[in-house]
């Protein structure tokens, strides 16, 4: 990938808007500055750009610092919030992590609701399950099988004294 020149945040934001926004999704831009690595990625769904902050693995070689990304991700981190439920950007305050009260409150009943769902399929398949196993025809299967282990393990015994 070719890199980027930059003298300030608006052209570092327009050359990062036109590089990810027309490549395939999931691509990713890093930028290094000190010890962290800024990688940028483009949201399609509410086409915005937004930041990842990593701390860098190793300090084999000094990266120097560059003002002008991390002024950048300092805006971005500030500025472009997007609410999980219905995607509206909006500024974020302390850890407030929906754009309102009304949208975490569907978001939570909407959880709560699939979770019911989810614990009353988990009890339905274990009640299907156990009632297979309840099965006469099942149980004699079972004793058969546990029969034959066992005569297995008699046998292997058997081979294993006959030898010493």
């Amino acid at each position: 990938m070719k890199k980027i020149t930059y003298d300030n945040v608006e052209t570092l934001r327009k050359a990062l808007t036109e590089r990810l926004g027309k490549a395939p999704r999931g691509t990713l831009y890093y930028i290094r500055s000190g010890s962290r690595q800024f990688w940028f990625t483009w949201f399609f769904k509410s086409h915005r750009l937004a930041v990842s902050v990593t701390r860098l693995k190793t300090r084999r070689f000094s990266v120097p610092r560059d003002l002008v990304a991390e002024a950048l991700v300092a805006r971005l981190r500030e500025e472009s919030w997007t609410c999980p439920r219905c995607g509206k950007s909006f500024r974020r305050i302390g850890r407030k992590k929906f754009c309102s009260t009304t949208c975490g409150t569907a978001w939570r009943v909407a959880r709560l609701r699939y979770s019911r769902k989810m614990a009353l399929l988990r009890a339905k398949r274990a009640a299907a399950e156990d009632a297979e196993l309840a099965r006469p025809e099942t149980q004699a299967e079972m004793r058969r099988v546990d029969t034959d282990r066992r005569r297995d393990d008699l046998r292997r015994k058997a081979i294993v004294l006959s030898r010493t």
